[in-house]
């Protein structure tokens, strides 16, 4: 009965600090919150629940109407629109709240030792809010609470029926969400065979695998959705030239010693391992995923902690409640250092954060008709999508790359200034160029002096000469 009693207010408490710091990592990544993906999700969302669709081809580019679109991320565009046809931008602020504090919750049920919820709870901090800002609405913030749903599951020694159904649902509804499903399926892969080398229980080992690849082919791609997964995380022309693909920079001292840090953990608990294979390929994996791109910082937290899980001594009640007590600490100084930044998020509060002034520039373009064949900014072209004007690239480069590489490559060459654009923009037959302000295609196109129509601090719009 105690014992009960304990667990219940151990859960209780890691719920409501949990929260705490998904919240306040949402107020310190407020200004940019919304971000390109998210403009491009919502519209999308908003056509498939008006015409009962899932869209499958570009509608929203001049550059390549009609191509090709896996659009793996198709549910969580409505449900996206759904929350904000009801609730607006700050409901999506909320709900995002709501899943990275139960991505926070779940990861102390998927993280045995102490100093691996600690050192998970640190990185999450860097990787949402400090170094890299993921807290944006976006589908990859749900995908990741599903990937920890499942490592909580999978990790169990013998799955009963009801959570191999469970599991079958889970992977139904990622394989409808994100196609990171993928990863799923292969660390449901990896348990399978780590439990076979273990304890020799093939059929047991083999169940939740042959469940999760099933659940994951349920989805408009099918099988296509490997496919997709595949070309996009082996396209070098997009890994090396969009940010969070890219590896990270260590000369960054936080990053650098956090990584030791994990490092030194890992190297410590395995003095007490029995069987290396338990860990080692988590530690490997995670690792490896993190230094190939920015982005899968969000992973390797839960790989490197389950790394450094089996040591006895942790699973002790006092040690739960020490990670616990710990928490409670971080959550008190990250409380503490943004207290004057805290309040209620409604819409009001929403539509004055910095990511909001971009639209600006695109009411103008509407205001003055300067909405035909514009040749925009990677990073703006969700915003014109939002207001109904075609753009010629957007966030989805996945799209744009799979459907005419060689259009791909010559527009980051182009924008990069890797080369003169105006061969480009003269084969494109642009006649406006939306582009960042401070960027080097500006300048250039200063130089050139083409007519600025309107300029911020977010946006310049230049004609093109006739």
């Amino acid at each position: 009965m105690q014992q009960s009693r304990s667990r219940s207010i151990y859960i209780s408490v890691l719920a409501i600090l949990s929260f705490m710091l998904a919240y306040i990592i949402g107020i310190m990544r407020l200004p940019w919150f919304i971000q390109n993906d998210t403009l491009w999700l919502l519209k999308s969302g908003e056509y498939m629940v008006q015409n009962k669709t899932i869209l499958t081809h570009d509608i929203y580019s001049w550059t390549i109407p009609g191509a090709h679109w896996y659009s793996h991320e198709w549910l969580w565009s409505v449900i996206f629109y759904t929350i904000y046809k009801h609730f607006g931008f700050a409901g999506l602020f909320w709900s995002n709240v709501v899943i990275l504090a139960l991505i926070l919750f779940v990861s102390y049920f998927v993280i045995e030792s102490t100093i691996g919820k600690v050192l998970f709870t640190i990185t999450s901090i860097i990787s949402w809010g400090i170094l890299y800002g993921f807290f944006v609405a976006r589908a990859l913030v749900l995908a990741v609470l599903l990937f920890t749903v499942t490592l909580f599951i999978i990790k169990q020694d013998r799955l009963s029926t009801k959570q191999l159904v469970t599991l079958f649902f889970i992977f139904i509804l990622w394989a409808n969400i994100h196609s990171s499903v993928v990863l799923g399926v292969f660390f449901t892969g990896l348990y399978a065979v780590l439990k076979i080398l273990e304890e020799r229980r093939y059929k047991e080992a083999i169940k939740p695998v042959v469940v999760s690849a099933v659940a994951s082919l349920i989805n408009p791609h099918s099988v296509g959705v490997y496919y997709f997964f595949f070309k996009l995380t082996t396209a070098r022309l997009l890994t090396d030239n969009v940010a969070e693909w890219k590896s990270p920079n260590f000369h960054d001292t936080l990053l650098l010693l956090v990584i030791l840090a994990w490092t030194l953990a890992y190297i410590i608990s395995t003095r007490r391992e029995q069987n290396l294979w338990n860990t080692l390929p988590f530690f490997i994996l995670g690792l490896a995923m993190f230094l190939s791109a920015l982005r899968n910082v969000v992973y390797m937290g839960l790989l490197l902690g389950i790394a450094i899980n089996r040591t006895k001594d942790e699973e002790k009640q006092e040690k739960k409640w020490l990670s616990v007590y710990i928490y409670l600490l971080i959550v008190t100084l990250m409380f503490n250092m943004y207290m004057d930044s805290l309040k209620l998020v409604d819409e009001k509060t929403m539509l004055k954060q910095e990511w909001a002034q971009v639209f600006k520039v695109v009411d103008y373009m509407k205001k003055n008709g300067y909405t035909d064949r514009v040749l925009n900014d990677y990073d703006l072209g969700a915003y014109l999508i939002f207001r109904g004007i075609k753009c010629s690239v957007d966030s989805r480069g996945d799209m744009y790359y799979l459907a005419n590489p060689k259009f791909t490559k010559e527009y980051i060459e182009n924008f990069q200034l890797r080369k003169a654009p105006d061969n480009f923009i003269k084969k494109l037959k642009a006649k406006y160029i939306l582009t960042n302000p401070d960027g080097a295609l500006a300048l250039y196109l200063k130089a050139k002096q083409y007519k600025v129509l309107y300029s911020d601090k977010y946006s310049i719009l230049f004609k093109v000469p006739e």
